[in-house]
């Protein structure tokens, strides 16, 4: 991952161990490779992609929100919800990472493949 990308965040603590397996055991066949490796490091983030402000949630806030939709069987039960910009939620889906409007339960844009190529495209956002 570029540094120039990440270098605007302010890093949570390395997750335990515990709550890393937890997350692996839950989701971890759907999650970029990336995103794993990012989390075993900073359990979330927040602060400036490019010009832009996101939230990348804790490992915790993850696994409750994704089960929370789940068991409600909401418009986003499908998806891994991983962060919010404030207003877009970001998510995965067959290890593709979707921007979403929860106002609006048909825009979904697919924007990346990768926690890296989803950084870069957050980065260049214009809204």
């Amino acid at each position: 991952m570029e540094s120039e990308l990440v270098n605007g965040l302010v890093f949570n603590k390395k997750p335990t161990n515990e709550t890393l397996a937890n997350l692996i055991a839950l989701h971890g066949p759907d999650l970029p490779n990336d995103y794993l490796e990012f989390m075993s490091l900073h359990d979330g983030a927040e602060g400036d992609v490019g010009q832009n402000y996101i939230s990348i949630w804790p490992i915790q806030d993850v696994i409750q929100i994704t089960q929370f939709h789940r068991t409600h069987q909401t418009a986003y039960h499908q998806f891994i919800i991983l962060g919010s910009s404030g207003y877009f939620h970001y998510c995965i889906y067959n290890r593709m990472i979707y921007e979403l409007d929860l106002i609006d339960d048909e825009y979904r844009e697919a924007i990346g493949s990768s926690f890296s190529e989803f950084l870069q495209a957050f980065s260049k956002r214009q809204w």
